[in-house]
């Protein structure tokens, strides 16, 4: 068929071009042919593709460009008002009053020079400027329909295909240009949902550690962190960005980087540390309890990873508020802090230690001798055997009232309730009687 194409015989080109077997190789041949005829002949043959009814219409007379407009795959309303000059066509594309339908008739002529320009017209529907993004990314992320779908529909980048964000940051990336990302229309929030659809690693993990936004680079961290080298978690924890260092501290990170960081500058960071758990940073947090404001040494006081010896700085903190959390830290996490606030505490913070659950003995011991009598009535009415030895106290030195509720208590202590049962009180007595517990009952013969 190729030698029919080239044949110098009009008569034989023309045979050919209505053939409608031909295939589009021969097609391509024959619309280069020297004669208006065969050229309107392939434009009118059903195997024509639109790239090459585009050429046709382009390059070729008035004679040629009517038959291209006969052609059911063009849009013929277009191409009709197009006669005189071709490229108005392109012009068109780039039309914003163009409806879409229009458009999408344009982007199914697939013709490169048409399709950019479209890729960049706001009128264009989503489908068409989605199936566009990847081939003509520029044009796409650049169009003004961004901004516009953002405002209506929060989802918008969501819905822009990953494959399209990823070649072309990874082109501006290599650039090496940091404005380049919002004026060419790649805004943060696309480049964090890039970030965040997978593990990177090598050569673009490199490239997304240049990115000028902390919150790209924060993301990426938290998408790696694990996955990294600790000498590349230390290069993020000295990162310029306070949001950066701040997440470099969830993750595993030598002491000594801890140490370094929990003297940041940047509040957010210190926060971290003061929460975080990683045993690394047991220094870094005994820091914070010497060093750090009241928000974080309330952190402190909060975490489940703080030592002993933080909560002992944290019981001396002037914030009462640090003071009442350490105050309700389990007995066995705070022992020398609880003894500590237990003699020289507030009220408040001593009402906390008296009701803990399991409160340690020689704390409700130094509380039974305090002088307030809210405090000394929780501990006469406490249930825990931990508080048998300030019971017993107290039904030798307390008050009345204190004796009384005491003796009504089904847990005291059988030594304060033996102490009780020979009160000269008898109200206290008397409650001594209606008490049922075991150890009243051995009381109860003395009274």
């Amino acid at each position: 068929m190729k030698e029919f194409a080239i044949d110098p015989s009009v008569e034989v080109q023309l045979a050919l071009a209505e053939n409608v077997g031909i295939n589009g190789e021969t097609l391509r041949l024959l619309a280069n042919s020297t004669f208006e005829k065969v050229r309107a002949g392939v434009a009118l043959h059903a195997n024509a593709s639109t790239p090459l009814l585009w050429k046709l219409f382009k390059g070729s007379s008035m004679t040629v460009r009517r038959a291209v407009c006969n052609s059911p795959k063009v849009p013929k309303a277009l191409f009709l008002r197009s006669m005189d000059n071709p490229d108005l066509i392109v012009e068109t594309a780039a039309d914003p009053s163009l409806s879409a339908e229009e458009l999408d008739q344009l982007v199914e002529l697939n013709v490169s020079e048409i399709s950019s320009v479209i890729a960049g017209n706001p009128n264009a529907s989503a489908e068409t400027l989605f199936s566009l993004s990847h081939t003509y990314p520029k044009e796409f992320f650049t169009n003004p329909v961004h901004l516009l779908r953002r405002l209506s529909d929060p989802q918008w980048d969501e819905k822009i295909p990953l494959t399209s964000v990823k070649a072309y940051y990874f082109k501006l990336l290599k650039e090496k240009d940091p404005l380049k990302f919002e004026n060419q229309g790649l805004s943060l929030s696309l480049r964090q949902r890039m970030v965040e659809s997978q593990k990177w690693e090598g050569e673009e993990f490199e490239l997304f550690c240049s990115d000028p936004a902390p919150e790209v680079r924060a993301a990426l961290l938290n998408q790696c962190g694990f996955n990294i080298p600790v000498s590349r978690r230390e290069d993020f924890a000295l990162d310029p960005s306070p949001l950066v260092r701040k997440t470099a501290c969830k993750f595993p990170l030598p002491p000594r980087i801890f140490l370094l960081l929990s003297r940041d500058p940047s509040q957010i960071v210190r926060e971290e540390i003061a929460s975080g758990q990683h045993p690394a940073a047991g220094l870094a947090r005994l820091d914070l309890a010497d060093r750090g404001n009241e928000t974080e040494q309330f952190l402190l006081a909060q975490n489940p990873s703080s030592e002993s010896e933080i909560f002992e700085k944290l019981a001396k903190s002037e914030c009462p508020e640090v003071r009442e959390c350490v105050a309700a830290r389990d007995f066995f996490e705070a022992k020398s802090a609880h003894l500590h606030l237990a003699e020289t505490g507030t009220l408040a913070e001593c009402m906390i230690l008296a009701k803990q659950r399991n409160p340690g003995a020689k704390v409700l011991e130094l509380l039974a001798r305090r002088d307030e009598p809210k405090l000394r009535k929780v501990i006469a009415l406490h249930d825990s055997s931990n508080a048998h030895t300030a019971q017993t106290f107290l039904a030798e030195h307390g008050q009345l009232a204190e004796r009384k509720w005491m003796a009504g208590n089904k847990n005291a202590g059988p030594d304060a309730l033996m102490i009780l049962a020979e009160a000269p009180e008898e109200k206290v007595r008397m409650a001594m009687a209606g008490n049922s517990s075991v150890h009243a009952g051995k009381a109860h013969a003395y009274i």
